[in-house]
């Protein structure tokens, strides 16, 4: 029986093997993608808290210049008066 098979078989093999290789490659692809991802993802995460951090304290610790105090409350009393319509 299988004889008969064989030329069938090892012609189907072929494109099989391919494809599993194809399949293989591709796995390892994504597991070494995935494991570069997790060691520079807290590299990455600390890097953005920094700059997060320094955006807050440099406008935290900005001095106010009068004219941006007045566009300020200019500012909200608008918003004031959109919220109250």
């Amino acid at each position: 029986m299988i004889p008969r098979f064989k030329g069938l078989l090892s012609l189907a093999l072929t494109p099989v093997q391919a494809i599993g290789q194809m399949i293989i490659l591709r796995n390892m692809i994504c597991n070494v993608l995935s494991t570069s991802g997790r060691v520079g993802s807290d590299k990455l995460f600390l890097a953005l808290e920094n700059l997060n951090q320094s955006l807050i304290n440099d406008l935290m610790n900005r001095p106010q210049q009068p004219q941006a105090e007045e566009d300020q409350q200019e500012q909200e009393q608008a918003v004031d008066e959109i919220f109250l319509f």
